[in-house]
């Protein structure tokens, strides 16, 4: 893992955006249901981003009907991916008692914890004006590139979700078993990142 790369402004938000769950868990006694709702409102968030990323691709030869009709289709599929992903995690998840309450509640927790969620934007924002823009990754990633993006991350999420959530269910939902599940996820996501803009760094020197 390059200390170079990991020193960079994008990297260090990610890390930080990626803590405040933790301080949560930590600190507020947030549990496993309130982290995998922060963690699927991440999803949107860098599914937003993405988007911005394909409409404003620079790759060679790329029109702009190609990414309008590209981003309308990452639209559609992404936003049915994150719908169903929703209807389990604001549902049956977790031994929570049904969509309706759980649902409500987990809005509520959202909207309480805004912050949270903003700082995730953020993070990728930070990631689209440094590393998209300003390394020039909009000219050499294709928009159907880019549109697999945050595919790779939802893996990661699952991952977490499926091994993780279960495992502190069966083991009980202590902030200790939790906070081990938010530092799973963080290093996996930080992992997945510096794979991501590698080339960045080698363009470099």
């Amino acid at each position: 893992m390059s200390k170079k790369l990991l020193a960079r402004p994008a990297a260090l938000a990610l890390i930080a955006a990626n803590f405040i769950p933790l301080w949560g868990v930590i600190f507020q006694g947030w549990d496993t249901a309130n982290i995998v709702h922060l963690y699927w409102a991440e999803n949107v968030a860098f599914g937003l981003v993405t988007l911005l990323r394909i409409l404003t691709n620079r790759y060679p030869g790329t029109g702009l009907s190609g990414k309008m009709f590209l981003g309308a289709f990452f639209t559609v599929h992404y936003g049915f991916f994150c719908f169903g992903h929703a209807m389990f995690v604001f549902g049956s998840a977790f031994d929570m008692p049904g969509l309706g309450s759980s649902g409500e509640h987990a809005l509520l927790f959202l909207e309480t914890h805004w912050y949270v969620v903003a700082g995730f934007f953020l993070s990728h924002l930070i990631s689209f004006f440094l590393n998209y823009h300003g390394k020039g990754e909009a000219s050499r990633l294709k928009p159907g590139e880019v549109m697999f993006l945050p595919y790779r991350r939802i893996f990661i999420l699952h991952f977490t979700i499926i091994f993780g959530g279960m495992a502190v269910l069966a083991l009980g939902n202590s902030a200790s078993l939790v906070a081990v599940l938010v530092v799973a996820k963080t290093i996996g996501d930080l992992i997945l990142h510096l794979r991501e803009h590698r080339g960045v760094e080698a363009s470099e020197h």
